[in-house]
């Protein structure tokens, strides 16, 4: 029996094609775990690079809505009294019956013809005085007071 192994050892080795085969067939558990070691590898990396770019998406966009919120926030400020803006963040509608209001609407006719002939400091300096003349009435009688200019 040993000089059978001895004799397939010996033509095994005498024939070229088949060690080539027998080297192959031997280190194809290698190739297959090396495969499996590349993809994995792939795999992982793909993951932490989509994860990359999904937080760096998701910052930009947190980002843009907090400056929205701000945005939001400080045109309600100026338009809207302090409580008031306090009271919409809780609740979106806000109807109150108050039994005695007074509306009072301040129009100045041709002001962009007014403003528009007048220097700058002029203009400001008019306007600064007819929200000055508001602002001490909205004092002396304690009323809430919003601007808007067109």
């Amino acid at each position: 029996m040993a000089a059978a192994n001895v004799i397939y050892v010996m033509a095994v080795l005498n024939d070229h094609e088949s060690l080539t085969y027998r080297c192959l067939f031997m280190n194809i558990p290698y190739l297959a775990f090396n495969l499996l070691g590349m993809l994995t590898c792939y795999r992982i990396e793909y993951g932490e690079r989509k994860s990359f770019i999904d937080i760096r998406f998701y910052r930009k966009e947190a980002a843009v809505a907090d400056f929205e919120d701000r945005r939001h926030n400080y045109l309600l400020r100026n338009i809207l009294p302090s409580r008031i803006v306090e009271r919409l963040k809780v609740q979106p509608t806000i109807a109150e019956q108050i039994p005695q209001a007074t509306i009072m609407f301040v129009c100045i006719e041709n002001l962009y013809e007014i403003t528009s002939k007048a220097r700058t400091s002029e203009s400001v300096r008019l306007m600064n005085d007819i929200f000055s003349v508001c602002d001490v009435w909205a004092a002396k009688y304690n009323v809430e007071k919003v601007k808007t200019i067109q």
